[in-house]
């Protein structure tokens, strides 16, 4: 399970200003949950072997993107993790 959810500003509200003409931020939410068709050892069994207490992991962050590069600054929502993420990617991943 996934789920994202983005809004983001426009370049054009930058109007002609170098080099936020180029540029769009955006904010995001992303959160999922994944489900084990072989239940690892340690954790409860459910129906058929599939775990059915799956754990949701969520982050938030901010992000700019020029073209089709574009620069994620996270953070985890409901974890003990609480260390800053920075990850880059090139192109839409779907």
């Amino acid at each position: 399970m996934l789920v994202n959810a983005e809004c983001w500003l426009d370049n054009d509200l930058w109007g002609n200003q170098w080099p936020m003409r180029m540029a769009s931020v955006g904010a995001f939410y992303d959160a999922g949950a994944v489900w084990f068709s072989q239940t690892p050892s340690g954790l409860t069994s459910g129906l058929a072997g599939v775990e059915l207490k799956p754990i949701l992991r969520s982050v938030a962050g901010v992000a700019v993107k020029v073209s089709d590069l574009r620069l994620n600054v996270s953070r985890p929502l409901n974890t003990g993790h609480k260390d800053w993420m920075v990850s880059f990617r090139i192109k839409r991943s779907f």
